[in-house]
């Protein structure tokens, strides 16, 4: 199951890439998807393992205080 999903994420990435455009993972779930995903260069994502949904007042406080994960430097 992983082999098709990386081809499938490896196959929009370089559709994405002909027109120009990014990509950007969704349901990233945990600190090992985010991994995973920036093990197969895509460094774009969103989901409940980075923030929770908030009101866009709330973007900015949390955009100021929000830390990487050790496991996502590179």
């Amino acid at each position: 199951m992983i082999n098709k999903k990386k081809f499938s994420l490896k196959s929009k990435d370089g559709l994405a890439k002909s027109f120009n455009r990014d990509v950007i993972a969704e349901g990233v779930e945990t600190i090992e998807h985010g991994t995973k995903l920036l093990q197969l260069d895509c460094d774009l994502a969103q989901g409940y393992g980075i923030a929770r949904p908030m009101p866009a007042g709330e973007v900015p406080t949390w955009v100021s205080g929000w830390k990487q994960d050790d496991a996502w430097k590179v």
